[in-house]
C-alpha cells in the first residue's frame, strides 16, 4: 500500500518540526533544574548575608550606646554611686535594649546598677565582677562585646557587653557592664525569616551555640547544637554546605560571617534538601510539560503544512486522471501567491490544456449537433455510409 504525498509531508515535517522541540525540551529540563538549585543558593547566601548585616550593624549600635554611657561616666566629677544611679536609670529607658545596666569601679565592685536586684532579690552594688572571659578582655584594655553569661536579673544567658572609661591621666576608672537580651537576636532572625518564608536561618558563635534560629533560648541557655554539621561554626569565611540539622535532615545551607567588634559568630540560612529537590522537580515538570505542549502545537502546525502542500499536487493528480479516462477535468484554483514559481507554471499549464480540451470537446459537440440535425446530400449520406460500413463507394 502506498502512502499518500500528505502522509510523507506530514512525516517529513512533523520530524523536522518534532526533532528541536524534544532535544531542547530534555536539555534545558536538567539546565533549568540545576539553575533552580542555584537559585535557591543564592537565596540562601542573600538571607545569610542580609542576617550578618542585620546582626552587625544591631551590635554595633549598643556597642556605640555603651561606650556613650562610658563617656558620660569619665564626665562625671566623681563616682558618685547616686549620680551614676540616676544616669544609668535614664540610659536604660533611652535604649530599651538593655536589660540591665550597672557601673564598676576599677577593682569590679558593682558602684550602681539597674534593675538594683537580681532574681532573687538580693542588691546588685557591692558585688565584685566574676574574672568571666569578657572582664579579661575589659582588664586588657578594650571593649568587650557578645560573650555569652547568665543575666544576673533573669538568670537566663544573654550577651554580655563591657566598655571601659578612662580618666584625664589614661588609666581605666571604672568598666560600664549591660546585658542584652537573646530575644532581640531572635526578633532579626524572624524578620529575616518573614521574608523569604520557608528558610532555616540561624546565628552560632564560634562554639556552637545557636543563639537565635531553631533550638535557641531554651530555659536556661542558648540551644548547644554543635553537634550537628549544619550549625557548625564557619569562622571568618563565607561557606556553602550540605549537612544535616539536629533532626538528621539534609539542609542546603550558605553561611556568612559576622565580625563585629571581634566577634566570629557565624550566621546560618538554608532550605531543607528535600524542599530544594521538590522545587527543582516542580520546575523540570513545568518545563516538560511545555515541551510537550510545544511539540503537540508543532505537530498540529506540520499537519497543517502537509495538507496545504499537497492540495495542489493532489489536484493536478486527480486533473491527469481525469483526463486520461477521457473526462473533463474539474476547475482548478488558481494557484496561492506562496506556491514555488514551478509548481505555479505547472498548475497554470495544466489549467491552460483543461481548459483547452473543455473547448474542444464543445466545438466537437456542436459539430455533431449541427451534422445531425439537417439532411445530407446524397453523395455526403454514401461518404458517410462508406465510413461506417467500408463499402465501394459508386461511380
Amino acid at each position: 500500500m502506498r502512502l499518500p504525498l500528505r502522509t510523507y509531508l506530514l512525516l517529513v515535517l512533523g520530524v523536522l518540526a518534532a526533532l528541536p522541540v524534544l532535544v531542547l525540551g530534555l536539555t534545558q529540563t536538567s539546565r533549568i533544574g540545576a539553575a533552580q538549585i542555584r537559585q535557591t543558593e543564592q537565596s540562601a547566601r542573600f538571607a545569610a548575608e542580609s542576617l550578618a548585616q542585620d546582626v552587625t550593624q544591631y551590635l554595633d549600635l549598643r556597642a556605640a550606646e555603651l561606650d556613650s554611657l562610658a563617656r558620660e561616666v569619665e564626665a562625671q566629677p566623681a563616682l558618685d554611686p547616686a549620680a551614676l544611679q540616676a544616669l544609668l536609670a535614664r540610659r536604660r529607658v533611652l535604649s530599651g535594649h538593655f536589660t540591665s545596666i550597672s557601673v564598676g569601679d576599677r577593682s569590679g565592685t558593682t558602684l550602681a546598677a539597674v534593675p538594683m536586684l537580681d532574681q532573687s532579690g538580693v542588691t546588685m552594688l557591692g558585688r565584685i565582677a566574676v574574672p568571666t572571659p569578657a572582664y579579661r578582655a575589659l582588664v586588657a584594655g578594650a571593649l568587650s562585646l557578645g560573650w555569652l553569661e547568665p543575666d544576673p536579673i533573669t538568670a537566663q544567658s544573654g550577651l554580655r557587653l563591657l566598655a571601659p572609661a578612662w580618666s584625664k591621666s589614661g588609666t581605666r576608672l571604672a568598666y560600664v557592664d549591660a546585658m542584652i537580651d537573646l530575644g532581640d537576636l531572635q526578633r532579626i532572625v524572624q524578620r529575616v525569616i518573614d521574608l523569604a518564608p520557608g528558610m532555616r536561618v540561624a546565628i552560632v558563635d564560634s562554639q556552637g551555640s545557636v543563639l537565635a534560629g531553631p533550638g535557641a533560648a531554651l530555659a536556661d541557655a542558648p540551644g548547644r547544637l554543635d553537634a550537628a554539621p549544619l550549625y557548625a561554626a564557619a569562622g571568618v569565611s563565607a561557606t556553602s554546605r550540605l549537612a544535616p540539622d539536629e533532626h538528621g535532615d539534609l539542609v542546603r545551607a550558605e553561611t556568612a560571617p559576622i565580625t563585629a567588634r571581634g566577634l566570629t559568630w557565624t550566621a546560618v540560612a538554608g532550605l531543607s534538601e528535600a524542599t530544594v529537590q521538590t522545587q527543582a522537580g516542580d520546575v523540570q515538570r513545568d518545563t516538560l510539560l511545555f515541551s510537550g505542549a510545544a511539540l503537540l502545537a508543532a505537530l498540529l502546525v506540520a499537519a497543517a503544512l502537509a495538507q496545504i502542500m499537497a492540495a495542489p499536487i493532489r489536484d493536478l493528480a486527480a486533473a491527469a486522471a481525469a483526463i486520461g479516462r477521457g473526462e473533463a477535468p474539474t476547475a482548478m484554483a488558481r494557484p496561492a501567491r506562496w506556491y514555488p514559481s514551478e509548481l505555479r507554471s505547472l498548475i497554470l499549464e495544466v489549467g491552460a490544456m483543461a481548459r483547452r480540451l473543455l473547448a474542444r470537446h464543445d466545438e466537437l459537440e456542436r459539430e455533431v449537433a449541427a451534422r445531425t440535425s439537417r439532411p445530407l446530400p446524397a453523395r455526403d449520406i454514401t461518404a458517410y455510409l462508406h465510413a461506417q460500413t467500408n463499402l465501394p463507394q459508386a461511380a
